[in-house]
C-alpha cells in the first residue's frame, strides 16, 4: 500500500536500477492538493514534495549526489536535476 501511495500520490518512480534516475511525476487530481514522501536508496535520501493551487504547480525535491531526477507537471516540459535541494515552480 504505501508504494502505491509513493508512486501515484507523491509521483515518485525509480527509472533506473538502483534509483541513479527517478522521476516526480505529481498526481493531477483535484481531491489531492499535495502530497510529501521520502525514499531511501542506495545513494540517500529522495524527498519530493509538492502542491498545487489551480494550475499552478510548486515542486520541492531533495536529489542525491549521483543520482538524476526528471519533474514531469502535466502541461510543461519535464526538468531535470541534478544533486541537490531544488524548487520547480510552474
Amino acid at each position: 500500500m504505501s508504494a502505491w501511495i509513493q508512486q501515484r500520490v507523491g509521483g515518485l518512480t525509480a527509472t533506473a536500477a538502483g534509483w541513479q534516475t527517478f522521476d516526480v511525476s505529481p498526481l493531477r487530481d483535484d481531491r489531492v492538493t499535495r502530497a510529501d514522501t521520502t525514499h531511501r536508496t542506495p545513494h540517500g535520501e529522495v524527498r519530493p514534495a509538492w502542491r498545487r493551487a489551480g494550475e499552478r504547480w510548486a515542486v520541492h525535491v531533495t536529489v542525491p549526489a549521483g543520482t538524476l531526477a526528471t519533474v514531469r507537471l502535466p502541461g510543461h516540459e519535464p526538468v531535470e536535476l541534478g544533486a541537490g535541494s531544488h524548487e520547480v515552480i510552474r
